[in-house]
């Protein structure tokens, strides 16, 4: 329900980010705090607090700022 303030972990050694995740039907869309680099289609996404996993999915688009 609604966006969510969690961190992003998107690759094996990425330090997680802060982000908002919002749930848009059965999918989420990201908004990191700060721009990442290397955010790539097919890659995992593992939204979290703390150490508690509240979920995740595969990326299917990155897209810039402002979009």
């Amino acid at each position: 329900e609604g966006p969510v303030a969690c961190t992003v972990q998107v690759r094996y050694r990425h330090i997680p980010a802060e982000a908002v995740a919002e749930p848009v039907g059965d999918d989420a869309i990201v908004r990191f705090a700060e721009p990442q680099m290397a955010v790539t289609p097919g890659q995992a996404a593992v939204f979290l607090d703390g150490t508690r996993v509240l979920g995740g999915g595969w990326i299917e688009e990155a897209l810039g700022s402002g979009e």
